[in-house]
């Protein structure tokens, strides 16, 4: 057998620069066509470049109806997004899709609309940094930071404020629905992409950010447990957060885990502004299309985009569950008992066995131990944070628990406004005992 010869380097080169290879696309972060001043309806093929994933159209002024198409599919309409004042007027984004090499852009101007553009986003490179990628907070558990989802925070501008919220907006980012969990966070960086690079927005407009394995994710910039003011719905950012579902829920049914976390947002909002969030909230317009300056509406505590504004976000799939996800998110904020502990066991009778466990806030409260018929042996009530029971080992019949048999304990709650805690239970063993 001969030895197999090495390619010149020059020649691997070429071979490499024509395979197909993800690896090979760089970075892209936002590029923008211009289509000029438009006051006639315009229709345009544009390339998409490599490595962008979605698209929309912006105009310096004006009013416009846009739609895409991507390569030979359908026809969709955008919805116009309106954004930050002062910041460049535009549509929601549409997410490509992959494969597709050329998207047709059809614009209708209501009224001349100038400096008109196509402009492609993608999530550019992943910003490195030593900061943690998560962070847990009760109630609402992990949530990826902006380091750990590669935020540049070179495109972000401006000041961040701050605010007093009374409710959680709920939205949906209009992109694809078939990212696996490995590509969620890329998508996360190419809305904000589009909201910095395209629509000149400081920041990505939403609080919070949730895909559909149920991961949330930090958005705007300056911590948005202390209620930072986003951009994410035209009239009432203020005294209000939001959360975005990644993905197109006016068209898939919206997953469990991804609703699971919605309601974990609005247990923890709820807890944090101390609301109810299965209650209604006024709020007053600072100036919209639906809504004009200083209009008072009375909505949900977590409502729709669509309740406050021209739209149909969050989706008729995701909309239609959030009157069950306001009651579990009400639920949410029972009180939580913590894992017990068992000293004492096997149980040596005179010697007392001790079951201690702990509410995150104060409940009144219920701790027994039963044999297994469920006679009750011992038992403790109260109200506090604090729970303890404690037995000598003595059955009813004055005789000792003997080894070999088994007894149970079960740890109840309930704070008399969110319900009852769900219980904690367990078993422990007799010993042989000190005196018969």
């Amino acid at each position: 057998m001969r030895p197999a010869r090495l390619l010149p380097l020059a020649l691997l080169l070429s071979v490499l620069s024509v395979l197909p290879s993800r690896a090979l696309v760089p970075a892209f972060a936002f590029q923008r066509v211009a289509l000029g001043s438009i006051a006639a309806p315009v229709e345009r093929a544009v390339a998409v470049p490599p490595g962008a994933v979605l698209v929309g159209v912006t105009w310096a002024a004006g009013l416009a109806e846009v739609s895409v198409r991507p390569g030979l599919g359908a026809w969709e309409t955008l919805e116009n997004d309106p954004g930050e004042a002062g910041s460049r007027p535009g549509t929601e984004p549409f997410w490509i899709g992959r494969g597709v090499s050329v998207v047709s852009v059809r614009v209708v101007p209501r009224s001349p609309a100038t400096d008109v553009a196509v402009d492609f986003a993608g999530s550019g490179s992943s910003a490195s940094s030593a900061a943690p990628a998560t962070r847990t907070l009760p109630r609402l558990g992990a949530v990826v930071t902006r380091p750990g989802w590669g935020a540049d925070e070179r495109w972000r501008s401006g000041r961040v404020e701050y605010t007093t919220p009374a409710a959680v907006v709920v939205h949906h980012t209009v992109t694809s629905n078939d990212y696996t969990a490995a590509e969620a966070a890329s998508y996360v960086r190419a809305v904000y992409s589009y909201h910095t690079r395209s629509r000149h927005w400081s920041d990505i407009g939403y609080n919070l950010l949730v895909d559909r394995f149920g991961t949330v994710y930090e958005g705007r910039y300056g911590d948005f447990t202390r209620g930072v003011v986003g951009a994410h719905t035209a009239g009432f950012n203020d005294r209000t957060i939001s959360v975005s579902l990644l993905g197109n829920y006016d068209t898939v049914e919206t997953p469990a885990v991804m609703l699971a976390a919605v309601e974990r947002v609005g247990a923890w909002a709820a807890e944090r502004w101390r609301f109810d969030p299965r209650t209604s909230v006024t709020l007053t317009s600072s100036g919209s299309e639906r809504f004009p300056r200083g209009a008072h509406v009375t909505v949900p505590r977590m409502p729709g985009h669509r309740d406050l504004g021209i739209t149909a976000c969050p989706g008729r799939y995701a909309y239609a569950h959030l009157p069950a996800v306001r009651s579990e998110a009400w639920r949410l904020l029972r009180a939580v008992l913590s894992t017990p502990v068992v000293t004492g066991a096997p149980v040596h009778s005179p010697d007392q066995v001790t079951v201690t466990a702990s509410l995150d806030h104060s409940a009144w409260w219920t701790a027994q131990i039963t044999d297994t018929s469920g006679t009750v042996l011992a038992e403790t009530k109260g109200r506090g944070t604090s729970l303890k029971v404690s037995w000598d080992g003595r059955l009813p019949n004055g005789l000792p628990a003997l080894p070999g048999t088994s007894y149970m304990y079960r740890l109840s709650a309930d704070d008399h406004v969110h319900g009852p805690s769900d219980p904690k239970s367990g078993t422990f063993q007799g010993g042989m005992p000190r005196v018969v």
